[in-house]
């Protein structure tokens, strides 16, 4: 069974190089990833409460008016595609909803715009974006789903956007050989379960939630970041054979694809930077010395995490979802995309350490 699902890889991999045209799922599905590509980054929340409230209200302003703006471009491609008649009133409804959300959003922008202070502008954008653009946004998802257009729910690299028809049969065999290397990561990640588990169960056994909720207001974050350095370690450290494994079958993959060369590239990255996790310390330990001495700054440890580093995370992940869109475009179904790219690669293992999945992107939560 196993040796017949490796070989499925590339079995898919070989298909015939012409492809048919895109399906009106996948056309659609183009039109809203590249929407949520353009708007993810804006963050109007973050702008509100940055710099004085003069500018601070008009970049927000913009801000809601380039979503809105970006919400008419999509509904535009959207408008144009070919769907079955049977369709045409829930597509059309799906519209509405879609541009209903979009003057919301311009309505908005003039209230922030107008607010005196920030606490009114901040107040005038949750009620307004609450009451009228969430309710929108949910009549537009509700109908997308019903329509069978997953990837105009969200953000997703795995969408189906189709098939590339420009690719090489090398660049689809180097995206099934990617894949099979995240199956075996996976394989790997299974046999560690154990190991994992009993080091997780050791940190339960040795008390250190409950001496965390014990300290006081001014030492808890660095006592919360010394449980955050523990739980790593006992997720990572049974995994760091393996993932040199997978970091040394990537590497073997002959390939010139930027998309995957950045997205190897990133797994790279992050593999190293785990790899480099200092020895682990005993923070139940560490905790209740440092509970003893009542919790005296000059008596606090000092948690070694490494070179973890969040200021480059979000870079990484970029690469990694590109390299997702590629595999996807290149015949990879979304299942072995998400495994190798740290969205399921951990599953099960993950939920019972309190982490997300990809491999930089998550801490524990303390």
């Amino acid at each position: 069974m196993l040796v017949s699902g490796i070989t499925g890889f590339l079995v898919f991999g070989s298909t015939a190089s012409a492809q048919a045209p895109p399906t009106y799922r996948q056309q659609a599905n183009r039109a809203c990833q590249a929407f949520f590509a353009e708007t993810d980054p804006i963050d109007v929340e973050r702008t509100l409460s940055r710099g004085s409230w003069s500018q601070a209200r008009r970049r927000a302003a913009a801000d809601l008016r380039r979503v809105a703006a970006a919400n008419a471009r999509t509904d535009d491609r959207l408008a144009v595609i070919e769907h079955p008649a049977s369709l045409d009133r829930d597509w059309r409804r799906m519209l509405a909803a879609d541009r209903a959300g979009a003057r919301a959003l311009r309505a908005v922008a003039r209230q922030v715009e107008r607010a005196p202070t920030r606490d009114a502008g901040r107040e005038r954008y949750f009620r307004g974006y609450g009451e009228r653009y969430v309710k929108a946004a949910e009549r537009f998802d509700r109908l997308a789903r019903k329509l069978g257009l997953d990837g105009c729910l969200g953000a997703d690299p795995t969408a189906d956007l189709g098939l590339d028809p420009s690719a090489t049969q090398a660049d689809r065999d180097a995206a099934h050989a990617f894949a099979k290397a995240g199956y075996r990561a996976r394989l790997g990640v299974k046999q560690q379960a154990p190991v994992i588990a009993r080091e997780l169960a050791e940190l339960t056994r040795g008390g250190c939630e409950r001496l965390l909720a014990d300290a006081p207001k001014r030492a808890a974050p660095q006592a919360g970041a010394l449980l955050i350095a523990a739980y790593l370690h006992a997720l990572f450290d049974p995994l760091k054979p393996m993932l040199a494994v997978l970091d040394a079958d990537l590497a073997a993959v002959p390939t010139a694809d930027p998309a995957l060369v950045a997205g190897r590239s990133a797994l790279h990255t992050y593999i190293t930077q785990l790899a480099a996790l200092p020895p682990a310390q005993d923070a139940c330990e560490q905790l209740r010395t440092w509970k003893a001495d009542g919790w005296r700054r000059d008596a606090a440890p000092k948690p070694q995490v490494g070179s973890l580093d969040d200021s480059s995370t979000k870079a990484l992940d970029a690469r990694l979802d590109a390299m997702a869109r590629r595999m996807r475009a290149l015949g990879v179904p979304p299942g072995q995309i998400k495994r190798l790219t740290g969205d399921t690669l951990l599953d099960g293992v993950a939920d019972a350490a309190g982490v997300t999945a990809k491999p930089g992107g998550g801490q524990p939560s303390a």
